[in-house]
């Protein structure tokens, strides 16, 4: 069973790929023939800072749903350089702005089925030792049904050489897409979907600019159970030396999300599974502290 399981989702990687690639075709096609159309007259300048905005989105790939493979597994990644990207780039990046380790990662994402997107860009002319993908950043989330439906933000980073490129607000949107999809029709009406996380103090204003609300803890809230990971605003009132910016206390937040028109639900559901595990309080909680998770035998009930 989990083999046929590892193949399925490897096909459904090679397909998500696959869907990519032709969608590069189209928009190379649309790049040429308007640079027929120089020909024909001049382009004005916007028309110009157009084509090379296109041709940069085009060594630009987003990776959806991707799948930690264990350093010893026969499964070869459906992407040439793929293996690279996770074992060594994605592996740094954790470590560096997080202090949080793959191993860890890969467990998490089995355990609680965790969503992996990667921001990559493709290298051409690449030397036989160098890497053919550069990893430009990555979201690590978990979709939730009722009775909260929504997503929770495990985590979501750029390397230090990639920030301030609008590469943070492109993973968010893979997110903040999901999150639109699961609203639903309750017994008391329409529940939209959210987008959950708790902001390190210093990537607060980055949120707000996104759309994020800042929540106020509730007082009895199972979700408000201490976990490992983010510290915590009683933890940090407690401490009477001054913290730095990057221990401060994290800041939860959420984004209710519109729902989609239906022709961009129609165009966005094949990316997302239709079925989500029912929104549980303290392992949501538990996940958006961190990366560094604790493992789901820790959670008895939600």
């Amino acid at each position: 069973a989990a083999a046929a399981a590892a193949a399925a989702a490897a096909a459904a990687a090679a397909a998500a790929t696959a869907a990519a690639m032709k969608e590069d075709r189209r928009r190379i096609k649309e790049i040429e023939r308007k640079i027929q159309q120089a020909r024909t007259r001049r382009l004005t300048n916007e028309e110009l800072h157009e084509i090379e905005e296109e041709l940069d989105a085009l060594r630009e790939v987003l990776l959806n749903d991707v799948k930690v493979q264990h350093p010893d597994s026969v499964e070869e990644y459906p992407l040439p350089g793929l293996k690279q990207v996770i074992d060594e780039q994605l592996s740094d990046i954790l470590m560096e702005e997080f202090g949080a380790d793959l191993a860890n990662f890969r467990r998490t994402q089995q355990e609680f089925g965790l969503k992996l997107s990667l921001l990559v860009e493709k290298v051409d002319g690449a030397a036989e030792d160098e890497p053919t993908l550069i990893l430009l950043g990555f979201l690590a989330y978990k979709p939730w049904g009722p009775p909260s439906p929504g997503v929770s933000i495990g985590a979501v980073g750029t390397g230090s050489k990639h920030r301030g490129k609008g590469y943070g607000r492109q993973l968010m949107q893979v997110a903040e897409n999901c999150a639109a999809l699961l609203g639903w029709h309750g017994p008391e009406g329409f529940v939209p979907g959210e987008v959950r996380l708790r902001s390190l103090a210093t990537a607060v204003r980055f949120y707000e600019r996104l759309g994020y609300e800042r929540v106020e803890p509730v007082e009895g809230n199972a979700a408000e159970k201490k976990m490992p990971g983010c510290p915590d605003l009683e933890e940090a009132e407690r401490q009477e030396a001054p913290v730095d910016d990057d221990d401060a206390p994290c800041v939860p937040m959420v984004k209710r999300m519109t729902p989609l028109s239906p022709h961009v639900a129609a165009s966005l559901a094949p990316c997302f599974s239709p079925k989500q595990d029912p929104w549980c309080p303290s392992q949501s909680r538990a996940l958006e502290d961190g990366p560094t998770w604790p493992p789901i035998s820790d959670f008895v009930q939600c």
